[in-house]
This record gives C-alpha cells, sequence and structure tokens, in this order.
C-alpha cells in the first residue's frame, strides 16, 4: 500500500478536479478500522466555502471517484470520507 502523504495527494488532486470551482485546500488521512474490525481509511478534506457550496451529487459519488485512483496507487483499503469546511476548522478546534 501507498504511504499515506500519496495517498494523500492523490485523494486531493482527484477532489480538486472533480470539486471544482470549490477549493480544496487540504487533507489528511490516517488509517484505522471499522466496527467489524476491517480496515479503512478515515479521510477529512477541508475545503473553502460552506456545506452549500458543494454538489451533493459530488459528494455522493466521491468514493465512487477515488476508488479507482486509489487503486492504481496499489490501495484497496475503503475510504471514509468527511468534508470540512475551513470557516469550521476554528471553532471546531475550540468547542473541544
Amino acid at each position: 500500500m501507498a504511504d499515506l502523504q500519496t495517498i494523500a495527494a492523490t485523494v486531493k488532486q482527484a477532489l480538486a478536479e472533480d470539486f471544482r470551482p470549490v477549493r480544496i485546500l487540504d487533507v489528511t488521512v490516517e488509517e484505522d478500522a471499522d466496527a467489524d474490525g476491517m480496515p479503512v481509511l478515515r479521510i477529512d478534506v477541508v475545503y473553502e466555502g460552506t456545506v452549500h457550496d458543494l454538489d451533493a451529487r459530488k459528494l455522493v459519488g466521491a468514493v465512487g471517484l477515488l476508488r479507482p485512483r486509489l487503486a492504481a496507487i496499489d490501495v484497496a483499503t475503503f475510504p471514509l470520507l468527511t468534508f470540512i469546511s475551513r470557516a469550521d476548522i476554528r471553532p471546531r478546534a475550540l468547542a473541544s
């Protein structure tokens, strides 16, 4: 499997192309396991804008977009995506 930085760069490039004009600012990736113990990739995607700026169809199709791109870099682990507006990062950090 590719390293987490390579995975993050691959995800960022794919989403940046597909989500235009919304800007993808950052992508972080962590290895984890789901409730059944199966490996997953927890991927946080930070974007510029509000939730209303995102196209719901693109959100729903994001995993389908990413799976072949991840397979191309030898990653078969299922991606779990969280989209976070840059505006929500500071309030979110303060709340914890």
